[in-house]
């Protein structure tokens, strides 16, 4: 009787200093919850260091596609310019073809005054010896040299016509020619302005396709870092409300242990 009142008053006493110090029952509680909470601060810390510098790779990217797209720009506007000299030598050289042939135009004008003048000349000297020799022949056979002075004078008559008639037919081609180089010129002026209207019409068109281009890529871009950004938010949304149920549940096994 003795010995089972010794082991019954030993267990009560147990009991007793258990009751009376509740610190020694959760004390391995709270040190599973120190550590949980203190692995959890840390995986959020990693996953905010990732964040960020998944964050600072977008925006490198996003300054990589902002040099690329300077640099395409560059290299339209560079073709822009290459097509504008080529046009600018077409149109030379189609200004040099139209003088070369004024000039061409202007040296058979002077060919052709010159020969004028050379068949005045002769005529003049034909007159010449037509005059002395009529004046010779006068003397000896007035008749016959009369004659035959009447018939030089309507030859000389008749060639002079024939050179009035070129001269008429030379100044005719001459105002021809001017008339021509006028609407010449006059073609080249509206060709150039229709092709520099055409210029500025195309480059304006450039330009406002360039800008809805770019519009459209900064919006695609802003959607990709918003879907990106909420998918990897929703991961982390995922994986901390997983944790938590792990913590939860390592909690509960915890406090399921804990000898009394």
């Amino acid at each position: 009787m003795q010995f089972g009142d010794d082991v019954a008053s030993d267990e009560h006493s147990e009991q007793a200093k258990a009751s009376a110090n509740p610190d020694l029952q959760l004390a391995p509680e709270e040190a599973v919850k120190s550590l949980l909470d203190s692995a959890f601060r840390e995986r959020l810390s990693a996953e905010d260091c990732a964040i960020k510098e998944a964050h600072k790779r977008i925006e490198i990217e996003n300054v990589a596609k902002v040099a690329a797209e300077a640099r395409a720009r560059a290299e339209a506007n560079a073709r822009i310019a290459a097509e504008a000299r080529v046009q600018a030598e077409t149109l030379a050289t189609e200004q040099a073809r139209i003088r070369a042939k004024a000039e061409a135009m202007a040296l058979r004008e002077a060919n052709a005054r010159r020969e004028l003048e050379m068949k005045a000349r002769l005529i003049a000297d034909e007159k010449t010896k037509a005059e002395k020799a009529l004046n010779a022949l006068l003397e000896a056979k007035i008749k016959v040299e009369a004659s035959i002075v009447e018939k030089m004078q309507r030859r000389v008559e008749q060639e002079a016509m024939a050179l009035d008639e070129v001269h008429a037919a030379a100044h005719e081609e001459t105002k021809a020619a001017e008339a021509a180089q006028e609407r010449a010129k006059l073609a080249d002026e509206a060709r150039l302005a229709a092709l520099a209207r055409i210029e500025t019409e195309t480059a304006a068109t450039v330009l406002e396709k360039t800008k809805i281009q770019e519009s459209q890529k900064a919006l695609a871009l802003a959607k990709m870092r918003e879907q990106a950004e909420r998918q990897a938010l929703q991961e982390v949304q995922m994986r901390l409300q997983a944790e938590r149920q792990a913590n939860e549940h390592a909690a509960q096994r915890g406090v399921g242990v804990v000898p009394f």
